[in-house]
């Protein structure tokens, strides 16, 4: 008795130890409120690390690099390549097609209901003779077998033909940049990586012969550019270093419907993608936005500069975070 009672208490001390040794590491996490909520949603996790924290208090996630953002300690220019790299296009710049080109009638070896009647082709089709041929004495026969006039029967189906063809893999990719006033003035670092970020999305869509369509936007569409020719992209690149001349609100729904817009407008894609690159707040009709992505097959991926985005998290395919420590950096 008393030896059990001994192993109760080291199985109550242990657990004792492990609790507040998990609570410690949790208490030194820097977020904004502890909640018991936030507790258990951090423990769920199974590897308690503050790295797998955002700093929304009860959010945990891991970002699309595989680092947290607060422990991220490089300049977000130095992820422009992998970010392009995440949001790539397929490879392929053709696609196989079968086209129906019409019908044909094939002999098939069971009944249908319908037949044909050919001459004999070979002695393997003897049995399928008409049966009066059948009867033919042997000189007959095979005097008619010589001049090919004997017959035989065979049932026949309708077969589809098809052709093969190849065309065109059709690439559309709808670059969304934030002009709002929270990306200028002091926080004008915020504009500067949004720029080169989208220039890169803009020279890889070029590469990889897609349409690209840039939308600036900020409490109202300011402006929507279309590109597919060598020209289109020069003018596109172009209105990219004059991104910092807008002002305003961000109104982040307008202009997500607007670029799921250009996806309906130039009918189905096989590969569409949209890039949301914004510092902007909550206020998405996240339903209405999903509905439409699964309707056109439209990916989206975004980039938050400054500031976390709880509802373009959960719609996104890809996400990323950069605070403003990482922008500032060179």
């Amino acid at each position: 008795m008393g030896f059990l009672t001994a192993l109760l208490s080291l199985i109550l001390l242990w657990g004792s130890a492990v609790t507040i040794g998990l609570l410690s590491s949790y208490l030194k996490l820097d977020l904004e409120s502890r909640s018991i909520k936030d507790f258990f949603l951090w423990l769920q996790d199974g590897r308690p690390q503050d790295w797998r924290i955002s700093d929304e208090p009860g959010v945990p996630w891991l970002d699309s690099t595989g680092e947290s953002p607060k422990s991220r300690k490089k300049s977000a220019n130095l992820y422009v390549d992998d970010i392009i790299n995440n949001a790539g296009f397929s490879k392929a710049n053709v696609i196989e097609v079968s086209k129906k080109i019409g019908e044909e009638e094939i002999e098939v070896g069971y009944p249908t209901g319908n037949f044909e009647i050919r001459p004999i082709q070979s002695m393997d089709e003897i049995p399928d003779l008409l049966h009066e041929q059948q009867a033919y004495p042997d000189d007959m026969f095979f005097e008619q077998l010589a001049q090919g006039e004997l017959y035989v029967q065979k049932d026949i189906e309708s077969k589809e033909v098809f052709s093969k063809e190849y065309s065109a893999l059709k690439k559309h990719r709808v670059v969304v940049v934030d002009c709002s006033g929270s990306m200028l003035g002091d926080n004008s670092f915020r504009i500067d990586f949004t720029i080169k970020l989208a220039k890169a999305f803009v020279q890889n869509a070029q590469r990889n012969k897609a349409i690209s369509t840039l939308i600036f936007f900020s409490s109202e569409i300011l402006d929507t550019f279309t590109a597919q020719s060598a020209d289109d992209y020069r003018l596109m690149l172009a209105a990219l270093d004059d991104a910092d001349k807008y002002r305003g609100g961000t109104n982040l729904d307008k202009a997500l419907m607007h670029a799921l817009d250009r996806f309906e407008t130039y009918n189905m894609y096989d590969d569409a993608q949209v890039i949301m690159i914004t510092d902007g707040t909550e206020g998405i009709n996240s339903r209405a936005t999903r509905e439409r992505m699964s309707q056109f097959g439209v990916k989206l991926h975004t980039v938050c500069v400054g500031k976390y985005h709880r509802q373009l998290h959960r719609l996104s395919d890809e996400f990323y975070l950069f605070y403003d420590e990482h922008l500032k950096m060179r």
